[in-house]
């Protein structure tokens, strides 16, 4: 399960379809084959994201990752 505090890199490692479902959603987590550094929190904070708001897309990234096995 993924949280705030995972780190992006640990996401796209176990689930490499979540750096699609980032980049549809215009959240970039890779840039020049590079991953971002932090955690989802913190990537969703670039985006300005409120605290609530972080809580509920991580949320629909688990029910994706979830539907997707």
């Amino acid at each position: 399960m993924v949280t705030r505090d995972t780190p992006v890199r640990t996401v796209l490692a176990e689930h490499p379809k979540a750096a699609d479902w980032f980049q549809q959603r215009g959240i970039i987590c890779l840039r020049c084959n590079e991953v971002f550094p932090g955690t989802v929190g913190e990537l969703l904070a670039t985006k300005r994201y409120r605290p609530q708001q972080i809580e509920e897309i991580i949320g629909w990234l688990n029910g994706y990752l979830e539907e997707r096995g």
